[in-house]
């Protein structure tokens, strides 16, 4: 979590507002989050790390699957079949 509140801090947050980078920071943290079982926190995390990735790569972008895969993973493990399979349908 420091290092996302590094990244929102001037000079960062200016210059990384469009970019993938803090992203992949989010989906790390968010992944570390499931593994834990705090799974809210997880998918709080991992839903903002996907709108930024694919904002900012695309929705073709293998980051971009990578965000997918593990709110897929979030929703099996959170045993939340709906959800799982709706992110699973964007693989």
């Amino acid at each position: 979590r420091e290092l996302l509140a590094k990244l929102a801090e001037p000079p960062f947050d200016t210059a990384l507002r469009d970019h993938w980078f803090p992203g992949v920071a989010q989906k790390g943290l968010g992944v570390v989050l499931r593994k834990a079982g705090r799974f809210a926190e997880a998918e709080e995390l991992l839903l903002a790390a996907h709108r930024r990735i694919e904002a900012a790569l695309g929705s073709g972008d293998p980051r971009t699957t990578k965000a997918v895969e593990a709110l897929v993973d979030l929703y099996d493990a959170a045993q939340n079949r709906e959800q799982a399979a709706a992110w699973r349908a964007r693989l």
